[in-house]
């Protein structure tokens, strides 16, 4: 019996930095830049899911999104001279490098890896918190959901970023991934804050960032014409793209655009769109983290959640659980629940995303940096207390003290 023919597909490479110093500009010189697979999108897959009429700009958009940077495709990792998006898929396995200037690289930010797991990192989660977020949220998106336009009562104020990540996270995170430098329009600080929430259905919340995920057009490689042919390119617009087809209960298509409201001050910026595009293209076709995780995973979380960081959070995560159960007091929510503690100390795309301009470090030069982003932050927080007290002693002995002679 013949051998099955291989499958053929698309390997992806990007370049990553193989020395980080903490809270330090990229070294940008050669040889503390390697190229590493990072992608892999079988031809096939490609075909079928049809995202985009020009494949190759697809798939320059999502290497972008996952490295955080722009960049240009090209069949040779020597020369960055881009292939043509405009023609058809391979009809057999290629290698594509992501070249990048050095401009470019600047934005693949290092995001500190022990944020979202510190006492400094997320403000006091109360359940009157989480209320008003998915009351901003749910009166934002019209109350009903964005996707299938299903009642309040089936939908949850969905979080872009997860809410375990916190503040810190999501505040470090679109501050250097964003492109509006003109201001901080981009910039989110509050895990909570409604412009990184969206109201959608409880089981699109549930495959959120790994089957489910909305593509912005116009981005950096791609235009609406793109997506549909008879669209104005310069229209902006948030496509509904699923993944695995599978796990999409509705009767209504994927690929459809999602509703969005006619005052845009509180709505998403892009960059939390990309970032659930690429938690869901790392999902799929990342390949990268296997050999990271097994090289160096413990580093990041050595012995599973067992510090009293983790030990806050979890007890932070626990009560925010039965806040929610308690609100929406259906199953599906439940569910949920139960889904996400059997998920707890486990990796997601967005760890990916965090941990992704390490791949090329040893470990122990990792636990280096780590060590000193701890020590930093611990000096931050100090010299921040010390304000404060500062500050307090100034207002409480600096006002009437004086003799008057």
């Amino acid at each position: 019996m013949a051998d099955p023919s291989p499958i053929q597909v698309i390997r992806v490479h990007a370049q990553f930095p193989k020395v980080l110093i903490p809270h330090t500009e990229l070294d940008l010189s050669l040889d503390n830049w390697v190229w590493a697979h990072c992608l892999t999108f079988p031809i096939d897959k490609l075909n079928d899911l049809l995202f985009s009429s020009k494949p190759y700009k697809w798939i320059r958009y999502a290497t972008g999104s996952v490295v955080g940077a722009r960049g240009e495709l090209s069949t040779e990792c020597a020369l960055p001279i881009a292939i043509d998006y405009d023609s058809p898929l391979s009809s057999v396995s290629i290698d594509l490098y992501y070249h990048t200037t050095n401009e470019e690289k600047l934005c693949i930010f290092p995001l500190d890896p022990s944020l979202a797991n510190t006492r400094i990192v997320t403000s006091s989660q109360t359940s009157t918190r989480r209320d008003n977020f998915r009351a901003d949220v749910e009166e934002r998106d019209g109350r009903r959901c964005v996707v299938t336009s299903a009642p309040h009562n089936q939908c949850d104020a969905a979080h872009l970023l997860p809410h375990s990540k916190g503040d810190m996270y999501i505040e470090t995170f679109s501050t250097h991934r964003r492109r509006d430098t003109s201001g901080e329009n981009d910039i989110v600080q509050d895990i909570d804050n409604v412009r990184n929430g969206l109201f959608v259905n409880v089981i699109i919340h549930c495959i959120l960032g790994q089957h489910v995920a909305f593509l912005k057009t116009p981005n950096f490689a791609m235009d609406m014409t793109d997506v549909d042919l008879n669209a104005d390119g310069a229209e902006e617009r948030y496509t509904t793209h699923v993944f695995d087809r599978s796990q999409w209960p509705f009767a209504i298509p994927p690929g459809l655009p999602i509703q969005v409201p006619s005052n845009m001050s509180a709505w998403p910026p892009a960059t939390l769109f990309d970032a659930v595009y690429a938690s869901a293209v790392i999902y799929h076709f990342g390949v990268a983290m296997d050999d990271v995780l097994k090289m160096w995973g413990n580093v990041f979380q050595p012995g599973g959640p067992t510090t009293a960081a983790h030990t806050d959070d979890k007890h932070r995560r626990n009560q925010a659980d039965a806040d929610e159960e308690n609100y929406n007091e259906q199953k599906p929510a439940r569910e949920r629940r139960y889904g996400r503690r059997g998920m707890r100390g486990r990796f997601d795309g967005f760890d990916a995303l965090m941990m992704l301009p390490f791949m090329m470090m040893p470990a122990e030069k990792v636990r280096e940096y780590l060590k000193g982003c701890e020590e930093m932050a611990a000096a931050a927080v100090r010299e921040g207390l010390e304000e404060k007290v500062n500050s307090w002693r100034g207002g409480v002995f600096g006002t009437g003290t004086s003799s008057g002679g």
